[in-house]
């Protein structure tokens, strides 16, 4: 017996499917959301800024013009990320 493979749906389109129990429809990926943190300007090259949008906190860094956000709480200790010390791609935790 020879196996049927199928391709999958292009990048991008919304799988939708039925929900038997309930009869609704369920989208399968997430919904992208853009949230407003802060002007450009306010992040200066090399530091950071520390987003609170009611959950976990972000910490936002401008590396070179190119922005880029990670957890404000360090893995090993829990400290704060966004007051860390930035050098290039890496941060340092302050604690």
């Amino acid at each position: 017996m020879k196996t049927k493979w199928r391709r999958s749906q292009p990048a991008g389109q919304r799988k939708i499917e039925q929900d038997t129990k309930t009869q609704t429809k369920v989208v399968a990926d997430p919904i992208p959301m853009w949230i407003f943190l802060a002007k450009k300007a306010e992040i200066e090259p090399g530091k950071a800024l520390v987003a609170d949008l009611g959950g976990p906190k972000l910490a936002v860094f401008n590396v070179d013009g190119i922005f880029h956000a990670l957890s404000n709480e360090c893995g090993h200790q829990g400290g704060p990320l966004g007051e860390g010390k930035l050098e290039g791609f890496s941060v340092t935790c302050p604690w």
